[in-house]
């Protein structure tokens, strides 16, 4: 990768500053929602989202019951190729997906499916993770600005500048944005129109790298400087800070009056919310980037020491760790009791909450990046493989013992389901379908567009008519269903579609429904029915191959 020298030496400078490296500190969620905030009740539209960096902005890193995969039995749904490595942890509003890259550009993609929807350019690195509010998109860069995006197709609608670099994430609090910078200060601005309301500086070299927490009318952002700053949300004057033995990069996490947060000096503290008074720290075996968790009594936190920790919130015991083989600057995110996080030894982790114990793994290279959980998926990016991932359940993927065991370049695999619009093209879940497939009179009709387009042929609507013409791409033969006829034309011939006269095309939904059998057989392809779960099996060569 070609950089200018200017490049080269921003990266170095970045890499003084940053622990060990390109790593971005993040924060959590908590259950209660008693926020001085709107918004949790105005940006969680679905129950399910995970629109900032820790979700909510106490940054507890919690996601509800109901919003992760069911199982332990993940794959991967899909992956996407950013150009360059992944800057930042991804969020997800509704069905879309947005992340920050080194190639200086914010992401926006399907998150079913991994398609990509926009891409908007800064003037630099973007490893900030974006914040999601009323369809809109705030994220930092390392141009010196922040950012505000319309959401749905990324136009620009607001920038405002500062004087440094943002990594810091962005957090909202009714019309106001907070966010940290490279050049001491913790900056406030109007929401809707990006102006300066007020501005915090920290002490010397006191970087905010770490994204704020707010609860109660207060502000939490950790420094380089080596203190927790408590301030006035509204007006940006400070109401306590408390200084540790080294550099804060994590985000702090707020709950049950108490707020949590890592320091490089290798502890974990605990300090009363309301008057910066020291409860308790931990001490861990070596810096910590991570942010913490905190869930039903417990703060689950990440540590260079390649160790992942539970600790007693009231008390500050440990209650267990479990051990990686190389760092975690990654942050903990929660449901349903379990944990998951990624660590530098390239392992993307599923850890029970209660034991310690591991309960899945995937190796998918180095995870300095946190896991966002939503809709039933789990997100993460791979920052040197320049990839994120989706992982979602075993059971959305087609079945064991089919064609697609053993997809290749050129042998391939359709699925598709009764009832759901979900389709997979060799277990890559694909952009669903307008309408789902069913069965009626005893035959399975879907939209016949997803198979033929798939295999490189060509469909033919005649509204006057109401014919479909598929024309076979292998030798040009014509095959022509009309709207409740069961007699259709192949190559000229007239033929009766099935035994049951029952069996003919028909419309429901604005949509074109063929049976399935019939097309396939009549194209040449392999079909596997398998009964017992309503699935079609479609084996069919790449129309790209010899």
């Amino acid at each position: 990768m070609k950089r200018s020298w200017k490049l080269v030496v921003l990266t170095l400078f970045v890499l003084i500053f940053v622990c060990g490296g390109w790593s971005v500190s993040v924060p959590g969620e908590q259950k209660r929602v008693n926020l001085s905030s709107s918004f949790v009740q105005n940006t969680l539209q679905d129950g399910c989202d995970w629109p900032s960096f820790s979700r909510t902005p106490d940054n507890n890193r919690v996601a509800p019951d109901g919003c992760g995969p069911k199982t332990d039995n993940l794959i991967k749904v899909w992956k996407f190729k950013a150009g360059g490595w992944i800057g930042s942890s991804p969020v997800v509003s509704g069905n879309m997906l947005y992340f920050g890259s080194d190639d200086f550009r914010v992401y926006c993609l399907n998150a079913r499916t991994g398609r990509r929807i926009w891409e908007f350019q800064t003037g630099s690195y973007v490893m900030s993770t974006p914040t999601i509010f009323q369809n809109r998109v705030y994220v930092g860069s390392h141009d010196n600005k922040l950012y505000c995006l319309d959401a749905q197709n990324g136009n620009k609608i607001w920038e405002s500048e500062v004087k440094g670099y943002i990594m810091s994430s962005p957090i909202i609090s009714y019309s106001r944005i907070y966010v940290g910078s490279s050049n001491n200060r913790l900056y406030c601005f109007d929401l809707n129109n990006g102006a300066k309301i007020w501005e915090f500086q920290t002490g010397f070299l006191g970087s905010i790298n770490s994204s704020p927490a707010i609860f109660d009318g207060k502000i939490y952002a950790g420094s380089y400087d080596k203190k927790l700053y408590c301030l006035d949300a509204k007006t940006g004057s400070k109401i306590w800070q408390y200084e540790t033995g080294g550099w804060i990069e994590s985000s702090p996490a707020i709950s049950d009056g108490y707020v949590y947060f890592g320091s490089f000096d290798s502890r974990l503290y605990c300090l009363n919310a309301q008057t910066g008074q020291k409860i308790w720290d931990y001490m861990t075996g070596d810096e910590i980037c991570s942010s913490p968790a905190v869930h039903s009594g417990k703060v689950y936190i990440g540590c260079k020491d390649s160790k992942l920790y539970c600790i007693d919130a009231k008390t500050g015991t440990g209650l267990w760790e479990y051990e990686t083989k190389k760092d975690i600057k990654a942050s903990p995110s929660l449901i349903n009791n379990k944990i998951y996080i990624g660590s530098e030894d390239g392992i993307f982790y599923c850890i029970d909450a209660i034991s310690g114990k591991k309960r899945w793994e995937c190796e998918i290279g180095l995870v300095d990046y946190s896991a966002t959980i939503s809709g039933g998926y789990i997100y993460v990016g791979s920052f040197y493989d320049k990839e994120l991932y989706c992982f979602g359940d075993l059971s959305l993927a087609p079945p064991k013992g089919t064609c697609c065991d053993n997809c290749t370049d050129c042998n391939k695999c359709m699925a598709f389901k009764v009832g759901s619009k979900d389709w997979f093209i060799c277990n890559q879940l694909q952009t669903p379908m307008n309408t789902a497939p069913i069965i009626k009179n005893g035959r399975t009709f879907l939209v016949i567009r997803y198979i033929a387009e798939t295999i490189g042929a060509n469909v033919d609507w005649n509204a006057t008519s109401q014919t479909v013409t598929i024309t076979d791409p292998k030798n040009g033969k014509t095959i022509q269903l009309q709207i409740n006829n069961n007699i259709a034309t192949i190559g000229g011939k007239k033929v009766q579609i099935d035994q049951n006269t029952d069996v003919k095309p028909f419309i429901s939904e604005g949509r074109t429904l063929l049976p399935l059998r019939f097309v396939v057989d009549s194209l040449g392809l392999d079909l596997d029915w398998l009964d017992q779960t309503k699935e079609a099996i479609i084996c069919y060569k790449d129309p790209m191959c010899p």
